[in-house]
């Protein structure tokens, strides 16, 4: 999370909050320009545009295993292997 600086006397602070992973496509806003130069936003790793499995954040369980089986289905079928 990118705190811009403040107009108050005492220093501002800045809040770092990386993401675990990157999807590498198109955005739909942009970072500020000195959040990137300062080297403020770093990812764990940059991966490809594909449904990421976290069960963790499932509201329905039963659905949320049928997209996870949909996405290795597909990538399976994309790297021609069979099920």
């Amino acid at each position: 999370m990118y705190v811009p600086p403040s107009p108050h006397p005492f220093p501002s602070r800045l809040f770092t909050d990386p993401p675990e992973q990157n999807k590498d496509k198109p955005k739909k806003g942009t970072l500020p320009a000195d959040m990137i130069e300062k080297d403020h936003y770093f990812a764990a790793r940059t991966v490809g545009d594909e449904w990421i499995c976290y069960p963790w954040e499932a509201t329905d369980i039963d659905e949320h295993d049928r997209n996870a089986a949909e996405a290795l289905a597909k990538k399976a079928a994309a790297n021609g292997v069979a099920n």
